[in-house]
């Protein structure tokens, strides 16, 4: 649900980025409702969410396990050592995201993707045996929604204003994050 916000969110910050999201839904499913094999069709659809992810995860912690003693950026870790990775910090670090901060769905194109390393993104706790129980699912619910809702459906802010938000754990929004659906 936090996702699906963020993800509206970003929409309205972007007209350019729904405008072409619903001509794809559109060439792609003319009008009816998605089906499972019409999900691997969507690519911009599957740039968005993934940009929306990177920028908003609600999950900003990732803490782990040190298994054996290892070193990390010069500092000895000892076996059995809790490090917690900053998810939020390294899916917006400049040295592997140009614009950092900024919404670009195109950065997850294929060559964009082969080009990046493999730690610069953590997605729900990813890469790991360890990530979130709700990953398959999100992946899942994220593209059912989008498909279905934003072709019908524009969304935008309440507020001018950019959200609130507060760090715990995961990204929360204090005050929410009123929005309006309107009808295209």
């Amino acid at each position: 649900a936090m996702m699906l916000t963020w993800l509206w969110y970003r929409l309205d910050s972007s007209p350019s980025a729904a405008e072409r999201l619903r001509a794809e839904l559109e060439a792609v499913l003319a009008g009816r409702t998605p089906e499972p094999a019409d999900l691997d069709r969507l690519s911009w659809m599957r740039m968005v969410i993934d940009e929306a992810i990177r920028l908003d995860q609600p999950g900003v912690l990732q803490p782990r396990e040190a298994l054996e003693d290892d070193e990390l950026a010069g500092y000895a870790v000892p076996a059995g050592t809790r490090v917690v990775i900053g998810a939020y910090a390294t899916n917006r670090h400049p040295e592997f995201w140009d614009r950092p901060d900024e919404f670009v769905p195109e950065r997850f194109e294929d060559p964009n993707v082969v080009a990046r390393p493999p730690y610069a993104l953590f997605r729900f706790g990813e890469p790991a045996p360890r990530r979130c129980l709700g990953y398959h699912f999100a992946l899942t619910e994220l593209p059912v929604v989008l498909a279905t809702l934003a072709p019908e459906f524009r969304p935008s802010t309440a507020s001018a204003n950019a959200p609130a938000t507060r760090f715990t754990v995961a990204v929360d929004l204090p005050d929410g994050l009123p929005m309006r659906l309107e009808r295209v």
